[in-house]
């Protein structure tokens, strides 16, 4: 498939992406419990500097991986803030989500999946995903669902390349997706 084609495709899924993702990020709240725990462990990270064990309330987070709320820090962070806002705390997981979208629209697309003629095939399994209300709910938190989602979904995809292609680079992405996850 020729790179202006695909790029021709892409660009429909990410305008879709940004708008059921992007929309009103900054004038929600953080609703669930769940997601609170993220931003406020991602707060004191900020406020106490310790990246390797986590605290939550100033005790020791070891239960729960820690990779979404060093991405949330991260996120406050890179925009020169020392506070966790909102859009900080759901900004990994649409990000996240919209990976998800080109890893599906990637591997659906490809030529082992896609019959000739059919190039759009890929398009179509990436909007129908991004379009699912269970998939929208969980881009649009701030939790660790999409997140392991986007591991476990480019571990398949890259097993599945290096079992057609037999290349080194695949198989690397395989092991660091679930290492990830």
């Amino acid at each position: 498939m020729a790179k202006s084609s695909r790029f021709r495709d892409l660009l429909p899924l990410a305008c879709c992406a940004l708008v059921l993702y992007g929309q009103g990020i900054s004038g929600r709240t953080l609703r669930r419990p769940a997601e609170g725990r993220v931003a406020r462990v991602a707060q004191e990270i900020l406020d106490t500097g310790e990246w390797i064990v986590p605290n939550l309330n100033g005790k020791p987070r070891v239960k729960k991986p820690p990779l979404s709320s060093w991405l949330v820090a991260g996120a406050a962070l890179l925009s020169g803030s020392d506070r966790v806002s909102t859009v900080h705390a759901l900004l990994p997981t649409a990000l996240a989500a919209i990976l998800i979208l080109l890893v599906v629209y990637l591997w659906a697309s490809s030529e082992s999946y896609a019959a000739p003629g059919l190039r759009l095939s890929g398009l179509a399994a990436a909007l129908a995903l991004a379009m699912m209300p269970a998939f929208l709910g969980q881009a649009r938190a701030a939790e660790l669902d999409m997140l392991l989602a986007l591991f476990v979904c480019t571990a398949f995809w890259s097993w599945e390349r290096y079992r057609s292609a037999r290349a080194a680079g695949p198989l690397v992405g395989f092991y660091l997706s679930l290492a990830l996850g």
